[in-house]
């Protein structure tokens, strides 16, 4: 019987099963652009990067470079 892991990442990729076991979040080194039909709602260069094993990585973004007025209230939360 033949056991597969998990994929190995190619050129410029990470696997998410390297990421740490504890929770982390670090600041991207990356620009990150959110953009809806042509609209730019989000841009910065200052996004943090949360890491979780076995999950793709979550963007945060700081609330000053969102276009806030772009996005609609909802009832929903998250913790």
């Amino acid at each position: 019987m033949t056991v597969n892991g998990p994929p190995k990442p190619g050129p410029g990729q990470e696997s998410v099963w390297d990421y740490p076991v504890e929770t982390r979040i670090e600041p991207s080194n990356k620009h990150v652009q959110i953009v809806f039909d042509g609209v730019t709602v989000a841009d910065t260069h200052n996004a943090k990067r949360l890491l979780e094993r076995g999950r793709p990585p979550v963007f945060y973004i700081p609330r000053e470079d969102v276009k806030m007025d772009m996005l609609d209230t909802t009832e929903r939360t998250s913790t």
